[in-house]
C-alpha cells in the first residue's frame, strides 16, 4: 500500500512538472511573437507619411505650342457635332452626266442639316457673335467633308482652288452645268434632226427615236426653275407631252409616207 501511494504521488508531481514546462514553453513562444512582429513594424516616433504631390501634365513635345486656337476659327469648334449621315450611300460626282443627280440629292441631303443656305452664301460666320458661332462652324465643316466624300478625286483640285461652300458651288455650277447645256442642245438637234430612211425597218427607226426622246425626257424631269442654265427646264412640258412626242415622230417621216400622216 505505500508503495501505491509512493507511485501515485510521484505521478501526481511528473503531471505537475509537465504542467509548468507546457505553461512555460507557452509563454515563451508568445514572447517570441510579439518580438518578432516588433521587428518587423518598428515604431516610428514622428512619422508622418508624405502628402500626395498634385498630378501634372507633361511637358508639350518640342516644336508644339499649347496655345489655343481663336474661337472664331472657320476651321474650329468646340461643340464637334456632325450629322449622323453615311455619305457612302450617295453616289460620287463623276461627270456632266450624274451632275444634275448628284445637284439635286445634295441640296435634299443639306437642306433638313441647314447647310443649304451655307452652300447659297446667304448665311457665313459673320452672323453670329464669337461666342455663338460654333454651330455654324459644325455645319461647315460637314459640308466640307460632304464636299470631300461625293465628288471624285479627279474634281477636288475645284474645292482646293475655291475653297468656301459658296464658291465650290459655283464652280461646280459653270464646270459641269455649262457641259450639260451644250449636250442637251446636242441631243436636241438629234430629235428634231432624225429622219427616217426607207430602206430601214420602221420599227428600228421609231426604236430609235424612242431612245433619244427618254434620254432628254430624263434630263429635263431633273431640271430646276432655279438652275442656272434653264434651258432644259423650259422643255420640261414639252418631253412630258405624248402629243408633243407623236407629232415629232411623225415630222420624221419622209414626204413619200405624207398621205399616210394625213389619214392619222
Amino acid at each position: 500500500m505505500a508503495d501505491t501511494g509512493a507511485s501515485r504521488q510521484l505521478r501526481d508531481s511528473e503531471s505537475e512538472t509537465e504542467d509548468t514546462v507546457r505553461v512555460a514553453s507557452r509563454a515563451a513562444t508568445g514572447s517570441t511573437t510579439a518580438a518578432g512582429k516588433s521587428s518587423r513594424r518598428p515604431a516610428r516616433s514622428g512619422y508622418k507619411r508624405p502628402a500626395k504631390s498634385p498630378s501634372t501634365s507633361p511637358p508639350p513635345l518640342a516644336g508644339k505650342t499649347s496655345t489655343p486656337a481663336p474661337d472664331n476659327h472657320i476651321q474650329c469648334s468646340k461643340n464637334s457635332v456632325a450629322p449622323n449621315y453615311k455619305l457612302s450611300s450617295i453616289t460620287k460626282l463623276t461627270a456632266s452626266e450624274n451632275y444634275c443627280a448628284w445637284r439635286d440629292i445634295s441640296q435634299y441631303v443639306l437642306e433638313p442639316f441647314n447647310c443649304w443656305n451655307i452652300v447659297l452664301g446667304e448665311e457665313t460666320i459673320e452672323d453670329y457673335a464669337e461666342e455663338d458661332n460654333d454651330n455654324f462652324i459644325d455645319r461647315y465643316q460637314y459640308l466640307a467633308t460632304y464636299f470631300i466624300q461625293t465628288i471624285e478625286s479627279q474634281w477636288l483640285i475645284l474645292l482646293a482652288t475655291h475653297k468656301t461652300p459658296p464658291k465650290i458651288w459655283t464652280a461646280l455650277e459653270d464646270k459641269f452645268a455649262r457641259e450639260i447645256t451644250l449636250s442637251f442642245f446636242d441631243q436636241l438637234n438629234s430629235v428634231f434632226d432624225t429622219k427616217y430612211d426607207t430602206l430601214d425597218l420602221l420599227s428600228d427607226h421609231i426604236n430609235k427615236y424612242d431612245t433619244l426622246w427618254n434620254r432628254l425626257h430624263l434630263r429635263c424631269s431633273t431640271a430646276s426653275s432655279t438652275d442656272r442654265y434653264t434651258l432644259p427646264f423650259v422643255f420640261q412640258t414639252v418631253f412630258e407631252s405624248p402629243e408633243a412626242k407623236a407629232a415629232i415622230l411623225l415630222r420624221s417621216l419622209p414626204e413619200s409616207m405624207n398621205n399616210i400622216v394625213d389619214n392619222l
